[in-house]
């Protein structure tokens, strides 16, 4: 491959992450507000009451979220619509919430599913267009494997509770996912404040989220999946190995992203009863 062909690779990526970013430009890259959450929230995946919508889209997770609190309950709903976040990472490694007091650390991972046995989600083919009006069943298939599947969550450090609980605990953790009519993720959380050190008097506290890459995040495999071969310039001789070797870094950098663990973290301040 030419440099130049090599640069217009390139410059086609990122003219693809621009695209991305400035559908993002509408909320802020990390939450900025204090929320307190809806009185009616039911931890199911859908995430009907968040009537207020997300208060931050992360191009690093390729999701939407918003963390809110009441009396009682710190919440986190999630909405990822990045096609590799949801299949190569949420599905995969699940998604870690992790909160930080100056005495505690708490994380959460929902769903929690063993490498040996990945339930086999249908992902959508390029392009394909979901009905609203009527649930497909791609959407179907995978909720209702989801729901079959997903039945523990983990836990570090709450004391007095197991590392792996399950989602019909009885400390009020609550964890659901789900899939959209448009195939995206929907994640709801709920963590009584008692078990974070937390109450809605505080200040507020830090917070890590992440989408924790799968099997394949530590090995090549994937990138392999990638490489270009063949390529000849235009005159048609083939091109320098030196080019191809360059192309192919470009695309095992790709692939890492694919699978690597993305993560945002920031400051989230206690909201107060209205």
């Amino acid at each position: 491959m030419k440099p130049k062909l090599i640069f217009k690779f390139c410059a086609a990526m990122l003219c693809a992450s621009a695209c991305f970013s400035a559908s993002a430009q509408k909320l802020p890259n990390k939450q900025e507000k204090s929320v307190w959450a809806p009185t009616n929230v039911k931890i199911d995946g859908k995430a009907n009451e968040w009537s207020a919508g997300y208060q931050a889209k992360n191009m690093a997770i390729g999701a939407s979220y918003v963390i809110a609190n009441d009396d009682e309950n710190l919440y986190l709903s999630i909405h990822v619509t990045d096609r590799a976040g949801i299949f190569y990472k949420a599905m995969s490694g699940g998604i870690t919430f992790i909160v930080k007091t100056s005495a505690e650390k708490v994380s959460t991972r929902y769903p929690v599913f063993s490498y040996k046995e990945l339930p086999s989600f249908d992902a959508p083919q390029r392009g394909q267009i979901f009905s609203a009006d009527t649930e497909d069943p791609i959407v179907v298939k995978n909720n209702t494997l989801f729901a079959s599947k997903a039945k523990e969550i983990g836990v570090r450090g709450i004391k007095g509770v197991d590392t792996i609980i399950s989602i019909f605990n009885d400390q009020g953790i609550k964890a659901a996912g789900r899939f959209d009519d448009q195939l995206g993720y929907r994640y709801e959380l709920c963590i009584p404040l008692k078990y974070l050190g937390l109450s809605q008097n505080d200040a507020g506290f830090k917070y890590q989220i992440l989408l924790n890459g799968g099997p394949d995040k530590y090995t090549v495999s994937a990138a392999s999946q990638l490489r270009i071969s063949g390529i000849k310039g235009p005159d048609g001789t083939p091109a320098p190995q030196a080019e191809v070797d360059a192309a192919n870094a470009v695309m095992a950098g790709l692939a890492q992203a694919r699978y690597a663990t993305t993560d945002v973290a920031g400051e989230y301040t206690m909201a107060k009863r209205p």
